[in-house]
């Protein structure tokens, strides 16, 4: 109730309920999933560390650089298949460890960390881009089957799994939910600025699922 009563989404507090279960797990502990309710089978699971290692190495040994931005956008960026075919390249700005994109709907910056830059830059392949060109030129329906294809992995659980990377990581519910795109708490709250939120989300990935940092 108390939750509820912040304004958390049913999806955050299904997310958060799956961060218990699993650290209960981790320690041995016995979880009542009867507790957790029926939502726990209609509703994506965030990838474990084991989908997400194998994830992680089937990407970057993939050789269709756009397929690869794609899973990137999805995951590190948890954008949705509507947000990502309205992007032009305008809308990008890349460095070498972090970057934006701009999302006009909404009027906000979506941070780049590292890892959605590198797969954006060797989609890139070194050459520049017209500005009002699209960043990816394919149907809606396809973006999210072109990742099911090739990787066996739905879009929306990509997107699940960047939400349960910031909540393990404890980024607070407003920035949470400015982050993906949904409507933010009625309260003040911090906003780093892209750079830092970049490397702010950079290490939560690296502390929730550790093979990136043995890259």
């Amino acid at each position: 109730m108390e939750q509820k009563s912040r304004g958390l989404s049913k999806n955050t507090i299904y997310l958060r309920q799956t961060a218990i279960s699993r650290f209960l797990e981790f320690t041995g502990q016995q979880v009542d999933y009867r507790r957790v309710g029926k939502s726990r089978r209609n509703k994506a699971l965030p990838l474990s560390r084991e989908e997400f290692e194998t994830l992680y190495f089937q990407l970057l040994r993939h050789t269709n650089l756009r397929n690869r931005a794609l899973v990137a956008l999805f995951l590190f960026c948890s954008l949705r298949p509507a947000d990502v075919l309205s992007l032009t390249w305008a809308d990008v700005q890349l460095g070498n460890r972090s970057g934006t994109l701009f999302h006009h709907e909404t009027q906000r910056f979506i941070p780049l960390c590292a890892e959605a830059c590198l797969h954006l830059i060797n989609y890139t392949q070194g050459e520049k881009k017209d500005p009002t060109q699209k960043l990816m030129n394919i149907g809606r329906h396809n973006a999210a089957y072109l990742v099911e294809k090739h990787f066996g992995v739905q879009a929306t659980k990509l997107r699940t799994t960047f939400e349960y990377c910031l909540i393990q990581s404890g980024f607070s519910d407003p920035l949470i939910a400015y982050l993906l795109g949904r409507k933010i708490p009625d309260k003040a709250f911090y906003l780093p600025d892209p750079p830092e939120l970049s490397r702010l989300i950079q290490r939560a990935w690296a502390t929730e699922y550790p093979v990136i940092a043995t890259r």
